[in-house]
């Protein structure tokens, strides 16, 4: 509640950790008259917040870190027996993420508030806020061990379903409802309440501070695998289909956002940093023996997903014409300046592509971020977007396996061996737009200064 020289602070720490295991030790003998399913599920469900409304001290801090580590695994060791009609051996993960620090700090009146240097004292709010996610799911099914059925399935799924990672960071002049800031936060936060009851003169409803500094930081990192094998000593006879799959799905949405207003100087700076491996690998491993009647399917398909579709622009380049020496050359000067007006045309629509998706908290793109000053002196804002991504999806048959080479064994003369690798990514990662995330920090300041910087890596594979 807004002593002068006071610093509010919150920190909030989550953590999940599910672990699911299924294991089929070796001489174990497993026997079903239908289907002998083994199955583990290692779901994390992980929601941390950390929210700092204070009202009127020098500043807020405020952090929220996010840690999960879901595990699945079935293994069938060498040496045991599994016997049915059907088997189904099953690893799946699906998870839900999200970690979001806030910031929102109120102008104090008391002045002076800050004395750095001795003799020279100043009245300012500080707001700061950082938001540290960390997020691994692995969901594993081995098959090793002899096998006897009609049907054989080896399924891995890997997939967050949500996965956010947000910071917002304000100082303001406001007192509670009735802000555009204020709105802003309670909206995204829902079920929050930011009103607090403030102390008499505490809050300056002139913005007469001397200086304002708002800072979010924003870092995520995502690690997502599925793997399903047919493993070393497995030995399989399957009268019917075969199949070997692996998915694994990310949805990595992050963003900080940074605003100031009412002071004589703002500064608002925003970095969001985030890191995402997805990989999905489907194999029929070394040495494993495998007879099928039917079909055999080996398929890995790793997605990275974005909320925003992919803007794919239509640019024709004009051919060249028959013009020969200097004529030749005006040719070229006119296809170069057709081309540039085709390229025009063709992101002119771009605006109206992404405006419904900047519109709804839950669509501004893979990465965000967004800072703003309103003063009526001197403003800086600027933001650093970074995202890196590595993508992999690998399917195939390792050497020394031997796949319906048993003569004595019936194969069907129309079955097929299918191996397939898929990887996909999308992603969108925007800076300085406005959108339902952003917060009031716009302004005619007399003077500014900002800018932005923007880095997209990625690294895609499928083997």
């Amino acid at each position: 509640s807004g002593a002068p020289g006071q610093v509010s602070f919150g920190i909030t720490i989550g953590s999940a950790a599910p672990l699911a295991r299924v294991i089929v030790h070796s001489g174990a003998v497993l026997t079903a008259g239908t289907t002998l399913t083994l199955g583990a599920a290692a779901d994390a469900t992980l929601n941390v917040r950390a929210v700092v409304p204070s009202g009127g001290g020098v500043a807020g801090l405020t952090l929220a870190v996010g840690r999960a580590d879901g595990q699945s695994l079935v293994s069938v060791r060498p040496g045991s027996r599994l016997q049915a009609p059907a088997v189904a051996v099953t690893a799946a993960n699906t998870n839900t993420y999200s970690t979001l620090a806030v910031s929102a700090q109120f102008l104090p009146t008391v002045a002076p508030d800050l004395a750095i240097i001795p003799g020279f004292a100043f009245s300012a709010g500080i707001g700061a806020a950082a938001a540290l996610g960390f997020y691994q799911s692995f969901a594993q099914a081995q098959l090793a061990g002899f096998v006897e059925t009609g049907v054989l399935s080896v399924t891995s799924h890997s997939e967050n379903v949500v996965n956010q990672t947000r910071s917002f960071a304000t100082v303001d002049d406001f007192d509670g409802s009735g802000s555009d800031t204020f709105d802003t936060l309670s909206g995204f936060l829902g079920d929050l309440d930011l009103g607090i009851p403030l102390p008499d003169g505490v809050v300056d409803p002139n913005g007469a501070a001397d200086f304002t500094l708002a800072a979010a930081i924003t870092f995520a990192a995502t690690e997502n695998k599925a793997s399903a094998w047919l493993d070393d000593g497995a030995d399989a006879d399957v009268a019917g289909d075969l199949t070997i799959t692996s998915h694994a799905i990310d949805r990595m949405r992050t963003s900080a956002v940074a605003a100031t207003a009412g002071a004589a100087v703002g500064v608002a700076g925003a970095a969001n940093v985030g890191r995402i491996a997805n990989q999905a690998t489907a194999f029929i491993g070394y040495d494993a023996v495998v007879d099928v009647f039917d079909d055999i399917l080996v398929d890995a398909v790793a997605e990275v997903l974005s909320p925003i579709p992919a803007f794919d622009p239509d640019v024709t380049v004009p051919g060249p014409g028959g013009a020969s020496g200097l004529a030749r050359i005006a040719e070229e000067f006119a296809s170069v300046n057709a081309l540039g007006a085709l390229i025009s045309g063709a992101i002119a629509p771009l605006g109206g592509h992404l405006a419904p998706f900047l519109a709804n908290p839950a669509t501004v793109g893979t990465a965000y971020v967004h800072a703003g000053a309103a003063t009526p002196g001197f403003a800086f804002s600027g933001g650093v977007n970074f995202l890196d991504i590595y993508g992999m999806a690998a399917a195939g048959i390792a050497s020394g396996a031997r796949v319906n080479q048993d003569s004595t064994f019936g194969h069907s003369g129309d079955a097929d061996v299918t191996i397939s690798a898929v990887s996909d990514i999308e992603a969108v990662a925007l800076a300085g737009l406005d959108s339902a995330l952003s917060l009031a920090g716009g302004g005619s300041p007399e003077s500014s200064v900002g800018g932005y910087f923007g880095g997209l890596f990625v690294d895609n594979y499928a083997r």
